[in-house]
C-alpha cells in the first residue's frame, strides 16, 4: 500500500472537508492529478475550488497545528501560571 496524501478541501473559501485525491475527483468528475497539480501551485480549480496538502503518507499527521497550540499554551502557562 502507497502513502496516501490527503487534501483540504474548499469551495468558496468555506472548507468542505479532508480527501485523498481519490475522494475529491469522485466527487467533482475530474483526474485525481488535477488535485495533486492545483493544491502544488495553490491555484483556484474553475475559480472556485482550492485544494491543500494536509497530510503526506499514512499514520503522519500535519504537526504545525500542534505546534502552534502548544507554543499558545506554554507562553499563557508562564505568563499566568498554572
Amino acid at each position: 500500500m502507497g502513502a496516501k496524501k490527503l487534501y483540504a478541501m474548499y469551495a468558496d473559501g468555506t472548507k468542505v472537508g479532508e480527501y485523498s485525491s481519490r475522494e475529491i475527483a469522485g466527487l467533482l468528475k475530474i483526474r485525481q492529478e488535477i488535485v495533486s497539480n492545483y493544491s502544488d501551485t495553490g491555484l483556484l480549480y474553475k475559480g472556485r475550488f482550492l485544494f491543500d496538502t494536509v497530510c503526506e503518507g499514512v499514520g503522519k499527521t500535519r504537526k504545525e497545528p500542534l505546534l502552534k497550540e502548544w507554543d499558545e499554551v506554554r507562553l499563557r502557562i508562564l505568563t499566568v501560571g498554572r
